[in-house]
């Protein structure tokens, strides 16, 4: 079940949009399990219908009244991805799980960190499973394009990790757009748009 989309963050929330979104949209999942969390997920962005170039933040509320947002331990625990606990313990409550409308609608996961080296460390310990954790809302195509390596690349100056195809176009990556944002993602236009964002945000902020 949802609640109708809406162009502001729940009231009351104790939670803030880690990155400007045009839009949010509230999902209700009392006991996230991993099914059923990334089928919520496929499904909202299955059926994304925002302009293209907007952002889109999915709240996850455990009932109709709850204005709290799902934190950062409670989604690994949910999708049960096999991190390092000193990886959950690095990164701080507060999440964003977003939708970028661009050519094709493609999620991504915002986090903050207490720790970078602690959580870029988790996050090379999680690659060999990241995404199947993710998966079906992370589209990755063929079952094969689960075993492609991950590879360490550079945009827009920011050191990466990225999954390629077959024709050498990125399909997978996370990077940190500085040392207390982590970002993971599909496509590098998206990341390049967080790090637009985040400048504005920080520009207007002085």
């Amino acid at each position: 079940a949802s609640l109708p989309k809406d162009n502001s963050v729940p009231t009351n929330t104790k939670d803030v949009s880690l990155v400007f979104a045009e839009r949010s949209e509230t999902k209700i999942l009392p006991l996230p399990t991993k099914e059923k969390l990334m089928t919520l997920l496929f499904n909202a962005k299955s059926a994304e219908d925002n302009p293209l170039g907007t952002f889109e933040r999915i709240f996850i509320a455990s009932s109709s009244t709850s204005t709290d947002d799902i934190q950062s331990a409670e989604f690994f625990a949910a999708i049960e991805a096999k991190v390092p606990a000193t990886f959950a313990r690095s990164l701080k409550g507060t999440m964003m799980i977003g939708l970028h409308t661009y050519s094709k609608t493609i999620p991504f996961l915002m986090f903050r960190t207490e720790s970078y080296e602690q959580t870029f460390d988790g996050m090379l310990r999680w690659e060999s499973s990241m995404r199947e954790s993710l998966s079906p809302f992370f589209d990755l195509g063929a079952t094969t394009t689960l075993a492609l390596p991950f590879e360490g690349a550079i945009i827009q100056n920011r050191d990466a990790r990225v999954v390629r195809n077959q024709q050498g176009e990125i399909i997978f990556l996370y990077a940190f757009p500085d040392e207390k944002t982590l970002v993971i993602t599909e496509h590098p236009d998206t990341f390049i748009e967080i790090l637009r964002r985040l400048g504005s945000t920080k520009s207007i902020g002085g």
